[in-house]
């Protein structure tokens, strides 16, 4: 069935979904994902007290537990993998297990024997990747979602997250003879290699931040004579080089590089505690933005093409700032708390579609959630659920369907589930479960693509009227940037046999 799905909300409060422990009790939800237009989330408990698996549609009757876990039994680690949701249970020093959740129960897949939780899971070629000991392997572990294809991978133990970029997942490891270097697998325990040893001889490279720039690694390294500084690779050797010696002066000239962020194939990242910088991989493309105001770029995000971050003066202290990668077209989009140098803020932002929310604080309503479209007009508060100075906190942001989920804080309810129907939102769906947003639209020529992740590697062919096929192209991730010259289209995504269309206009 295809449909298309629409939605205006009545009203922008924001509302308690459910008081999971009565009182102001401090357990709050965690672990929030989407799955089929509804959110599951688990919960800490008190000690001796049983955790639980939920779902939720946002009302306090669709609100719901899926399954319930042993005393002091903790879920952690959850992610979404071919239209399922799998984590790790355990206790502390215990035995750690694999479960799955398809949205109407929870499944053992697999008991690891580990006392070691499973640690972050990673998709990786239709397969789950982990990292974990357990006690029919070591290292890193890979599973299909069952039992028997649950298994160890390869008896290397990562010593960081796993990063797919490209055709590659890169992870680091301690070889005594190399030191902790960079490594690579291609899926194949032949293909599992190390990539180069940056520090020669037996010194860490003393890498991080690794991160996929479309399909290039960048990540930070110290080679032994250049001290820290931004890296690259394309999963080889010769690949495998410094981009550019920012700070120079040799190996105790360290560059100091944090919040690498991919906005449409550039990196951007904040240098020592006060400069915005971007990358195009190359030395002469590798320069400064935003000079030094001694208010430190925080929390940069893309939204839609536009990085966003914290930024600020002395004189307005710290607020929502956006950039077009030039250093005259990186401003402050508001100042949000007027009072002098008080702090407004831009914390745990979270895009959806044209319209990024955060936490800040004007100075008289407390932290609360906020919503910005880029202009100053269009930022601000969306409610003050914590009335008056009292700080809300949202965190946690997450869409599920036309609804914005988040934990938050009260004086009666202490940290507790809470909603806020977006507004005016409208998506197409696939099988009435798969968001699909095209925005702008109409546009100038660029326009984003907007998919659940359950649609990465569909199909998207954009037609003319006359049915003349334009273009083929792959939505390899959940957001997919195109360019059309001036025209009505009609874009088509199909996955699996299901289809579903919408029109593009261009001026």
């Amino acid at each position: 069935m295809m449909c298309i799905l629409s939605y205006s909300a009545s009203f922008s409060q924001i509302s308690l979904v459910k008081e999971i422990y009565a009182g102001d009790s401090y357990y709050p939800p965690k672990e929030l994902l989407e799955l089929n237009g509804r959110l599951l989330f688990t919960t800490d408990a008190p000690a001796g007290s049983v955790s639980s698996f939920w779902k939720s549609d946002g009302t306090l009757a669709g609100t719901t537990i899926l399954g319930t876990f042993g005393p002091d039994q903790r879920v952690s680690f959850s992610k979404k993998f071919n239209n399922f949701i799998y984590f790790n249970v355990g206790k502390n020093g215990a035995v750690q297990s694999l479960w799955v959740t398809d949205g109407n129960g929870v499944y053992l897949v697999k008991s690891l024997g580990s006392t070691s939780a499973t640690g972050e899971l990673t998709v990786f070629k239709n397969a789950l990747y982990f990292n974990t000991s357990s006690l029919f392997a070591q290292g890193i572990h890979k599973s299909d979602g069952t039992a028997a294809g649950t298994v160890g991978f390869a008896n290397i133990t990562a010593t960081s997250p796993l990063v797919v970029s490209g055709t590659n997942m890169y992870f680091t490891t301690y070889v005594a003879s190399v030191g902790n270097e960079l490594w690579k697998t291609d899926g194949t325990v032949a293909g599992t290699v190390m990539v180069k040893d940056i520090y020669p001889g037996s010194v860490d490279a003393q890498i991080s931040q690794m991160t996929d720039i479309n399909g290039t690694l960048f990540f930070i390294a110290n080679n032994g004579v250049n001290g820290n500084e931004l890296w690259k690779s394309d999963g080889t050797a010769a690949g495998t080089v410094m981009v550019k010696d920012i700070t120079a002066g040799g190996i105790y000239s360290h560059s100091i590089l944090n919040y690498l962020t991919n906005v449409n194939g550039i990196l951007y990242f904040a240098k020592g505690n006060y400069e915005l910088w971007k990358s195009d991989g190359t030395d002469a493309g590798t320069v400064l933005v935003r000079p030094s105001t001694s208010i430190s770029p925080t929390n940069l995000i893309n939204v839609n093409g536009t990085l966003f971050f914290e930024c600020g003066t002395l004189s307005t202290g710290a607020e929502i700032c956006k950039t077009d990668g030039t250093t005259s077209g990186t401003v402050m989009v508001k100042d949000i708390n007027v009072s002098g140098t008080g702090y407004g803020g831009f914390i745990n932002p979270y895009v959806v579609g044209q319209t990024v929310y955060f936490r800040a604080q004007n100075g008289s309503n407390g932290y609360e959630l906020w919503k910005s479209d880029g202009t100053e007009a269009g930022t601000q508060m969306v409610y003050d659920t914590n009335v008056g100075s009292a700080n809300f906190n949202p965190e946690k942001l997450t869409k599920a369907g036309n609804k914005l989920f988040m934990v938050g804080q009260t004086a009666a309810e202490g940290m507790e589930l809470f909603v806020y129907n977006i507004p005016s939102l409208s998506s197409n769906t696939i099988d009435g479960i798969t968001p699909l947003l095209v925005y702008p639209n109409p546009s100038k020529g660029n326009f984003n693509i907007e998919i659940d992740e359950n649609l990465i590697g569909a199909k998207a062919s954009v037609f003319s009227l006359l049915g003349q096929k334009i273009k083929d192209f792959e939505l390899k991730s959940t957001i997919t940037n195109q360019f059309l010259n001036k025209g009505i289209y009609l874009l088509e995504i199909e996955k699996a046999g299901n289809k579903t269309s919408k029109k593009l206009i261009v001026e």
